[in-house]
Order: C-alpha cells, then structure tokens, then sequence
C-alpha cells in the first residue's frame, strides 16, 4: 500500500499554502477537518487563524505527526465514508489529495455531507490540462504523479464535479512557474487570462460553498 510518508519526511512551505490561505481569508474561525494532512504544515497554519482542526491522513505516520503536535487526528481510507457527523464542520479542506483517491466522487460528496450549510471546502489538485504535462504526454515522457495518482483532473473536469455534487464556486486560482506575465503581457487581458488558468496554471485550487 502506499505511503506518502516515503516520499515527504520533511515539513516544507508548499508553493500552494500561501494562495490558499488567501482565498480563506474571509471564512470565519471554527471546525475545519484537514483531508490529506501530511506533516500537519497547513493545519498549523488553520490552527493560527483560530480554527480547531482535526487531521485525517492515510499514512500512520503522519497522524502521529499530527498528535504529537496537538491536534486530533485519525487514520482513515480515502476511498470509504469519513466517520463523523453530518454538518460537522464550517471548513474542509484537501490540498492535492484528491488525485490518489480512487472514489474522488464520492470523497467529494462525503465533504458536501460533513459541511454545515453554508460552509467552505478549500480544493487543490494538479491540472493535467497544464502545457507541461501535454508536452511531456506528445514526448512519450512519464507524466507527474504516475504510478500513485489514480484520478487526473483539469480544472474544468474539477469544477464540474464539484459544481455537480451541489457545491457553488467562490474562488479559483492556480500556480504557475513560468514567468507567465512577462511571456504574455502584450496578450489582451481577455484572452491572458483564461489561458493562464487553463494551460499555463500547474495546479487548481476551487474555494466551494455549500448552500
């Protein structure tokens, strides 16, 4: 089975922590659950915004990371129910999880369920529309996250199925490392932008709503 403690020992400043905590910026303080903690950076950050967090990982390892540093936190498959309440908390969030989740339908109708009306999800994932990853498909390379990625999303293939599942979308962004602006800044914003997000964005990041 795998375990993405061998891959990341380390805590580390994600490049996606900083654009996802501005897009949560304006939620309020309270229960969030933290799908996919990994070394419980971003929990910890959370944690410092006044939010009680709880952790939930696949990785045994990472859940006793997340205890020795204070937090609740339970081991748990992905791919089955979550064991808690109906509208149990005012933020989920699932930074570049839901790629190795098999059922990543129905991981996302679980945080539709375990939201309180009116509740924020925070969703990231890589977007395999992103110019690289179609480069290195027409090369015949191996993509980015082969092997342990089940599901590859784009961002239009992600906000569909979160938009299906019943949520609304209050914000998008995406991150890039190619100095996108300086390639493009002689390209109509109208047009700049919408590319930016669709092929030049290496992740997707959707802050959702529930009703």
């Amino acid at each position: 089975m795998f375990d993405p403690y061998e891959i990341r020992k380390t805590p580390q400043e994600r490049p996606w922590y900083r654009p996802a905590l501005d897009m949560i910026k304006h939620v309020p303080a309270g229960k969030a659950l933290d799908l996919g903690c990994g070394l419980a950076e971003f929990s910890q950050k959370l944690k410092q915004k006044g939010f009680e967090v709880t952790c939930v990982d696949g990785s045994e390892k990472y859940v006793q990371n997340a205890h020795e540093l204070g937090f609740k936190a339970l081991r748990h498959d992905f791919n089955e129910p979550f064991p808690f309440e109906d509208e149990e908390f005012d933020l989920v969030v699932s930074l570049e999880v839901i790629e190795h989740v098999e059922k990543a339908e129905q991981m996302v109708r679980e945080i539709y369920r375990m939201l309180k009306p009116r509740g924020y999800a925070l969703i990231s994932t890589p977007n395999y529309a992103f110019a690289g990853v179609r480069l290195k498909m027409l090369l015949g390379k191996s993509i980015p996250g082969e092997g342990y990625h089940f599901r590859f999303f784009t961002r239009t293939t992600l906000k569909k199925l979160v938009e299906k599942t019943g949520f609304s979308i209050m914000r998008e962004n995406g991150i890039s490392f190619l100095p996108f602006y300086k390639m493009t800044k002689n390209v109509p914003r109208a047009i700049r932008i919408p590319v930016w997000k669709k092929l030049l964005a290496s992740k997707t990041i959707l802050l959702v709503q529930k009703p």
